[in-house]
């Protein structure tokens, strides 16, 4: 397996953000079912990640705001 996560060169947090990405996808993508495409795993994986970092970052933008 290889990861690649560039961060947003503009966030204070973007190495922080590529290194869970990367980690919390190879962890995620072994505790998937075996029954699962790799397609699909990755996928979901990839979306909840996603989800989870957009949170994150709309927390942080709104205490820098605030």
């Amino acid at each position: 397996m290889a990861c690649i996560a560039d961060g947003v060169s503009c966030s204070d947090q973007s190495q922080r953000a590529s290194h869970t990405a990367v980690v919390q996808f190879v962890n995620d993508y072994f505790a998937t079912p075996s029954s699962w495409s790799i397609k699909h795993s990755a996928s979901k994986i990839l979306t909840a990640i996603n989800s989870w970092l957009y949170e994150e970052g709309s927390k942080q933008a709104l205490t820098i705001t605030a």
